[in-house]
C-alpha cells in the first residue's frame, strides 16, 4: 500500500493533536492569493477563547510601489471585523470602501500579518483581498479582477470528540469532518519522496521538508521533518505523531533539543541565532493498509497539518461529473495559472501499487530551476522550460514493466479560463490521465548501457506542459471541469454556429514545437488546423526514425512502410531556437521552416491545433527523436494568423502626454464599461472645441490603442508586420515631423511603467493628400518582438497642433479623423484590418454662439431604436451627433440650414440614402420640411431576412430533406431541400420581413423520421424571434434551434434554423408514407379471419 501525505498549504485539512481535552483542536489555511511579487495565506486555528484567524502575506520586488487592502466578514453578518492586530495598516477613510483596511504606505516589498478573532460558533472567515496602486493624479487604483480578488472563504469543521487515554490502551486517533467546499489539494507522498511542507514563497522553505520511508523488506515507517530557526530569539516548535512513531535522531544543528511527551507531542527548541534540524522518526508498525494517522507540525507561526493516510487502493482524486456538465464556448489558458497538483499511480486495472514497487515521486518547488540531463536533476530541479515561478512533479518509474501497467492521475485545480454564453471568463481545473506508456533507450544512460528507468515530469502550470525521460509515447486523457458548490462539473466544448468562424474564435487545444519526430494524435480524430508542408499527418515507425541531434542526417518525413502508430501530427522541419550560432531571420527560413518559440511570426508552422468539442479529449503523444530529455507542450491559442473578432482597436484625442500604453485590465474595464466609443485612453476633448490649442499653444495629442491578444490563448504567433495609418485632417498637423511619432508597448502587470519602443525614421512615412497629412508607421519584427502580446494594448501617440485660425472661422470647421491599423502574417497574409472609432473636434469663431439641439431615433413604428450616428453639413462645415440612448444630440450648432444624414444605422435596420434638409434656430429648434410626416423623429426600416436551414442528424449534417415554410399572417410561401454537401437550404433565396411563420418537412432525409407535426415562430418588428412553438412529440426542445441575427454591415439580417433529425429504427418508409402500420393490417386481417375459421370448424364438430 502507498502511504500518503497531505498537507494543507492551500486547504482545510485537519490537524489532531493527543490531549487530555474532550475535543481536538483544529487547524485549517487556505491560500488567498498566489500572484508573482505576492503571496497571502489565511490560518485559522481553534483555542480555548475562541477562533484565532491569521492572514500572512508576503510582498516581493515588481518595480512598481503597491498597497495590500483587506476587508474580513463572518459569513451572514453584515458588519466588517476589525482586525485585532494589523502592524503597517491603516481602516480606509472613504465610506464606500467601508471595513477594508490597507497598508499605510506604499511599498515594493513588505510582509506582515493581521489578525482576527472570532466566537467558536463563527466558523467561517470570508477575506476579500486587492492590490492598490497610485494613479498620477494621486488616486488609489484598485488593480485585481474580481476572480482572484475573492470572497474566498475558509470554514474550520467541528472537531470530533476523541476517546480518553487508558493504561492499557493509547486512544486510536480520528479524524474531524473535512469541509466539503474547502479541499482544495493534497500534497502525495509516496515511499522514498521528499516535499517540502511550507510554501511561502520564502527562500527558508527548501529547508522545511518531509522525507518518508518505507523498508520494503519489514515495512517498518521512517519520518524525517525539516525545520529552520532564524533571528536572535528563542525557538521552539511542536511536532504531533500518533504514539507509535518515535523521536530517533536530531542531526543537521547543534544546541537543539527535543522531547516527546506521553501524547505523542514532541517539543523541540533553540537559544541562538540560526539552525536547521532534522528530526527522524520510525515506527515498527507496517503499512498494512488499516488507519489513517493524523499529525501537525508547528513552527514559527506557521501551522501545517499533516493527515498520514494509509491507502486502500481506491483513487483519492475524483473524476469530474458528467451529468449536467458546463458549457464552454473558448478555452483560454494561460501562463498564470499556478494549479495546486494532485498525481495518483494506480496499476491499470485500478488497484494502488505496494511500496516495493518502487515509483518514486519528487516534488520540486520554483527554485532550482535546470534542464533535466540526469535522473538525479529531474527529482531536484524544476525544468528551465516550464514558466517562470512554477513549481513540478517528477514521477520515476524503476522499470518498463511497472510502467507499462501503470496509469497516472493528475488533477490541476486551476488551468486557465473558458468563456460562457455570455462570454464571461470562468475558472477551470483539468483531470489528465496518462497510461500506456512506451519505452525508448534516449536518456540517463549507465556507461553506455541503456537506463529502464522511465521519467514524466509535470509543471503546475497547465500551459507549460510535460517532460518525457526514456519514454517513447503515452496516451493523454483530459478532461476540463469547472468547480461548482464543490462540485467538479465536466466542461462541454461548443464550436461556433458560424462555419466560417474564425480560427482563434473556437474552443482549441493546441500542440507546438513538433520537431520532426515529436507527434500528437487525437484518438478522436478531431478536426486538426495545421499548415500543409509544414505539418505532415503520416505513420510512424522502424524505418522512418528521425534524428532530431543532426538535423543534417534526416532529409524529410514520410509515410512508413510498417507503422507502429498511424496518423499522427509531426512536423516536417526543425525548428530553429534562440540565440543559436546562425539562426536566419525570417526572410531567410523558406517556406517549412520555423522558429521554434513562442510568439514567433513562423511558429505555427510547428504546431497543429484540434477543435474541442464534448468533454473528454484523448490524444496518443510522444517522440520518435533521439534525443535528450523531450518537453511538451499545452496552449489554447490558434496556430493559424487569424485574430479573434474580439481583438479591439481604438482611437482618441487628449492633452494627457502620458496615456500610452496599458494592461489587461484595463482591457478588461474598457470592454465592461458602456462608454461609446469605447477607447482605452483619455479621450475627453472628443467633440470639442480646442480654439485654444491653435498652433501649438497647448499639447495635443492623437492616440491610437491596438489591443494586443494573449500568446498563449487566441493565437501563438506574432504578426510579422504591422502598419498604422492616420490620414489627419485639414486643420491638423504633426507638431514636429517624424520626431512626433511615438510608440508605447504594453504595460506590465499590476499597471507597471510606460515603456517606449524605438521606431527608426525609415519605418515612418508622411504622404500629402489633397493638402492633408497621412502618416504611415511600419513595424517591422524588431519592434514586434518587443511587444507585450499578453492581452494588453500598445498605443501610436501623434503630437499635433491645429493650424486653421480659429477667428478665420465664422461657421463651424469640424475635424473628423478615423485610424486603420493592418497586421500581415509571415506569408503575407492580411490576419487583421480594422478601423478605429472617429475622433472629432471643432473649431469657430468665438462671436457666433451655438446652441444644443436633438431629435429622437426611431423604427417605422415609433419604437425607439440606440446606436445611429449622423451629421450636420453645411457647405464646408459638419457637426457630429451625440448620442444618449434614443435621443440624437448636437452641441453647439450655429444656427443656419443644414443637411441631416444619417452616416450609421442601428444594426438590422437600413440606412436611408438621402439627407433631410433641416433649420436649426437660435433658440435650439430644429424646423423639419413641411412634408415631412414625423417631425422630431428620424425612423429606420428593418431589413428583410435571409434564410438559412440546416438539417443534421446522428452527428452529421443530412441532405435531402424538402421543407415549406409559409406565412399565417401574409401571403408568403417557400419551399427548399437540404444540400447533401452541408445539409443547408436558402430556400431559393427567398426573404422575410416581420409575421408569423410556419415551418412543416414534407420529405425527411433518407433513413431518418419526419419531423411530426409543424413548427411555428414569429418575427417581431424589432426582428426579435418570440412565440417559437412546436407542440409535437417528434422533436424534442434541444433539437430544434431557431435565432435572428440583426446585421450591421450586409444587406440583410439572418434568421437561423437547425433542426436535429431522429433516425428510423425500422429503416421503412420516412417521406410521409403510412410506414409499416399497412403490414400489421394485413397480419391483423389474416389472423382475425384464421380464428373465425376455427371457430366455424369447432362449431360443426361439437355439433
Amino acid at each position: 500500500m502507498i502511504l500518503v501525505l497531505l498537507f494543507t498549504q492551500f486547504q482545510a485539512l485537519v490537524g489532531i493533536r493527543p490531549a487530555s481535552a474532550a475535543t481536538t483542536p483544529v487547524v485549517a489555511s487556505l491560500k488567498v492569493l498566489d500572484q508573482p511579487g505576492l503571496t497571502a495565506t489565511l490560518t485559522g486555528r481553534e483555542t480555548d477563547a475562541g477562533i484565532d484567524w491569521t492572514l500572512s502575506y508576503t510582498k516581493t520586488a515588481t518595480g512598481t510601489p503597491r498597497a495590500l487592502k483587506v476587508k474580513a466578514t463572518v459569513p451572514d453578518q453584515a458588519a466588517p471585523l476589525t482586525p485585532s492586530t494589523a502592524p503597517g495598516f491603516a481602516p480606509v477613510a472613504a465610506t464606500a470602501d467601508a471595513g477594508w483596511w490597507i497598508e499605510a504606505e506604499f511599498g515594493d516589498t513588505s510582509g506582515g500579518e493581521l489578525k482576527y478573532r472570532t466566537a467558536k460558533t463563527a466558523r467561517s472567515l470570508q477575506v476579500t483581498v486587492q492590490v492598490n496602486t497610485q494613479a498620477e493624479a494621486g488616486e488609489q487604483v484598485d488593480t485585481l479582477p474580481a476572480a482572484l480578488a475573492g470572497p474566498h472563504t475558509l470554514t474550520l469543521p467541528t472537531p470530533a470528540p476523541e476517546p480518553a487515554p487508558t493504561e492499557s490502551k493509547a486512544p486510536a486517533p480520528t479524524t474531524a469532518p473535512k469541509p466539503a467546499q474547502q479541499a482544495k489539494a493534497a500534497l502525495a507522498l509516496n515511499p522514498g519522496e521528499t516535499k517540502r511542507w511550507s510554501n511561502t514563497g520564502d527562500t527558508t522553505d527548501e529547508f522545511k521538508t518531509v522525507k518518508y520511508d518505507v523498508d520494503p523488506a519489514t515495512g517498518a515507517q521512517t519520518l524525517t521533518i525539516g525545520l529552520l530557526f532564524r533571528g536572535a530569539d528563542t525557538h521552539k516548535a511542536e511536532i504531533t505523531l500518533p504514539r507509535e512513531w518515535q523521536l530517533q535522531t536530531i542531526s543537521g544543528a547543534s544546541g537543539v533539543s527535543g522531547e516527546t511527551d506521553a501524547n505523542g507531542v514532541t517539543r523541540v527548541s533553540f537559544e541562538d541565532w540560526w539552525a536547521a534540524p532534522k528530526l527522524t522518526f520510525s515506527t515498527t508498525k507496517p503499512a498494512d493498509g488499516t488507519a489513517p494517522v493524523i499529525g501537525e507540525i508547528e513552527s514559527d507561526r506557521q501551522t501545517v497539518a499533516l493527515d498520514l493516510l494509509l491507502e486502500s487502493g481506491v483513487s483519492r482524486i475524483t473524476k469530474p461529473e458528467m451529468a449536467a456538465p458546463v458549457k464552454g464556448y473558448d478555452l483560454l489558458l494561460t501562463q498564470d495559472a499556478r494549479a495546486e497538483l494532485k498525481t495518483e499511480v494506480v496499476k491499470l486495472n485500478g488497484e494502488a501499487w505496494p511500496a516495493t514497487a518502487n515509483i518514486q515521486l519528487a516534488e520540486k518547488g520554483a527554485t532550482p530551476r535546470a534542464s533535466y540531463s540526469s535522473e538525479a536533476i529531474m527529482k531536484s530541479s524544476t525544468s528551465t522550460f516550464y514558466v517562470e515561478g512554477s513549481s513540478s512533479r517528477a514521477v520515476i518509474f524503476p522499470n518498463v514493466a511497472t510502467a507499462s501497467d501503470s496509469r497516472l492521475i493528475i488533477d490541476y485545480d486551476w488551468v486557465g479560463y473558458i468563456k460562457d454564453a455570455a462570454g464571461n471568463a470562468i475558472p477551470i481545473g483539468a483531470y489528465v490521465e496518462v497510461d500506456q506508456f512506451k519505452y525508448r533507450d534516449a536518456d540517463w544512460r549507465n556507461g553506455g548501457s541503456p537506463n529502464p528507468k522511465m521519467g514524466f515530469d509535470v509543471s503546475n502550470n497547465f500551459y507549460s506542459g510535460m517532460t518525457l525521460a526514456n519514454i517513447r509515447s503515452f496516451d493523454w486523457d483530459v478532461t476540463f471541469y469547472v468547480v461548482d458548490n464543490g462540485v467538479k462539473r465536466a466542461v462541454d466544448f461548443v464550436q461556433p454556429d458560424d462555419d466560417e468562424a474564425a480560427v482563434s474564435d473556437r474552443p482549441l487545444l493546441t500542440f507546438t514545437s513538433l520537431n520532426p519526430g515529436e507527434f500528437v494524435k487525437s484518438h478522436a480524430d478531431a478536426y486538426a488546423h495545421y499548415k500543409p508542408g509544414s505539418v505532415a499527418k503520416l505513420g510512424f515507425g522502424p524505418d522512418n526514425t528521425p534524428v532530431l541531434s543532426n538535423p543534417a542526417q534526416f532529409n524529410g518525413i514520410k509515410d512508413s512502410t510498417n507503422p507502429e502508430i498511424s496518423d499522427v501530427y509531426t512536423a516536417v522541419a526543425f525548428g530553429y531556437w534562440p540565440n543559436i550560432t546562425g539562426l536566419p531571420s525570417v526572410a531567410g527560413l523558406g517556406a517549412d521552416k520555423w522558429h521554434d518559440w513562442l510568439g514567433s511570426s513562423t511558429f505555427g508552422r510547428g504546431a497543429v491545433s484540434f477543435n474541442l468539442t464534448g468533454t473528454s479529449f484523448k490524444y496518443t503523444r510522444g517522440t520518435y527523436a533521439e534525443a535528450g530529455t523531450t518537453w511538451l507542450a499545452n496552449a489554447s491559442g490558434a496556430n493559424r494568423f487569424d485574430i479573434p473578432t474580439s481583438v479591439v482597436t481604438n482611437k482618441s484625442v487628449t492633452a494627457n502626454p502620458n496615456a500610452g500604453g496599458g494592461d489587461k485590465t484595463v482591457v478588461d474595464r474598457a470592454k465592461a464599461s458602456d462608454q461609446d466609443p469605447m477607447t482605452f485612453t483619455p479621450n475627453e476633448l472628443d467633440g470639442e472645441n480646442i480654439n485654444d490649442f491653435y498652433d501649438g499653444a497647448k499639447p495635443l495629442y492623437y492616440y491610437i490603442n491596438q489591443e494586443l491578444y494573449s500568446l498563449t490563448s487566441q493565437v501563438i504567433m506574432r504578426p510579422n508586420q504591422i502598419e498604422i495609418s492616420d490620414l489627419l485632417p485639414a486643420g491638423i498637423d504633426l507638431k514636429n515631423g517624424k520626431n512626433s511619432v511615438t510608440l508605447f508597448n504594453a504595460r506590465k502587470a499590476l499597471n507597471g511603467g510606460q515603456d517606449i519602443i524605438s521606431v527608426p525614421a525609415g519605418q515612418i512615412t508622411l504622404r500629402e493628400e489633397a493638402g492633408r497629412t497621412r502618416v504611415i508607421v511600419k513595424l517591422l519584427p524588431q519592434q514586434i518582438d518587443e511587444l507585450r502580446f499578453e492581452g494588453g494594448f500598445m498605443s501610436l501617440r501623434l503630437d499635433v497642433k491645429l493650424t486653421e485660425r480659429p477667428s478665420d472661422w465664422p461657421n463651424r470647421l469640424t475635424m473628423n479623423n478615423r485610424a486603420t491599423v493592418k497586421m500581415w502574417d509571415v506569408d503575407n497574409e492580411v490576419g487583421y484590418d480594422r478601423q478605429t472609432n472617429n475622433v472629432s473636434t471643432w473649431i469657430q469663431e468665438t462671436t457666433v454662439p451655438g446652441v444644443d439641439v436633438a431629435f429622437t431615433k426611431t423604427d417605422a413604428f415609433g419604437v425607439d431604436l440606440t446606436g445611429a450616428q449622423f451629421t450636420l453639413t453645411a457647405g464646408q462645415s459638419s457637426v457630429n451627433s451625440v448620442a444618449d440612448g434614443s435621443q440624437i444630440q448636437f452641441k453647439g450648432v450655429t444656427p443656419g440650414e443644414y443637411t441631416l444624414a444619417e452616416t450609421h444605422a442601428p444594426n438590422g435596420y437600413v440606412l436611408p440614402e438621402a439627407g433631410i434638409k433641416v433649420t436649426v434656430t437660435a433658440d435650439s429648434k430644429i424646423v423639419w420640411p413641411a412634408d415631412y410626416a414625423t417631425p422630431g423623429e428620424v425612423a429606420n426600416t428593418l431589413k428583410p431576412f435571409s434564410i438559412r436551414l440546416r438539417k443534421t442528424g446522428d452527428g452529421k449534417d443530412l441532405g435531402g430533406a424538402k421543407l415549406r415554410l409559409e406565412g399565417l399572417d401574409h401571403d408568403f410561401a417557400a419551399t427548399g431541400v437540404t444540400s447533401a454537401d452541408d445539409g443547408i437550404t436558402r430556400f431559393d433565396g427567398k426573404t422575410l420581413r416581420p409575421g408569423r411563420y410556419r415551418l412543416t418537412e414534407l420529405e425527411a432525409p433518407n433513413g431518418f423520421k419526419l419531423m411530426a407535426g409543424p413548427l411555428t415562430f414569429t418575427i417581431n418588428n424589432r426582428g426579435e424571434l418570440v412565440d417559437l412553438d412546436y407542440s409535437a412529440t417528434g422533436l424534442k426542445a434541444d433539437q430544434i434551434t431557431v435565432t435572428t441575427r440583426l446585421m450591421a454591415n450586409d444587406t440583410m439580417n439572418q434568421l437561423n434554423i437547425v433542426l436535429d433529425n431522429n433516425k428510423d429504427d425500422f429503416g421503412l418508409p420516412s417521406t410521409g408514407g403510412s410506414g409499416y402500420w399497412w403490414q400489421l393490417a394485413i397480419a391483423m386481417t389474416l389472423m382475425l379471419t384464421a380464428l373465425g375459421y376455427w371457430f366455424y370448424r369447432y362449431g360443426k364438430e361439437v355439433a
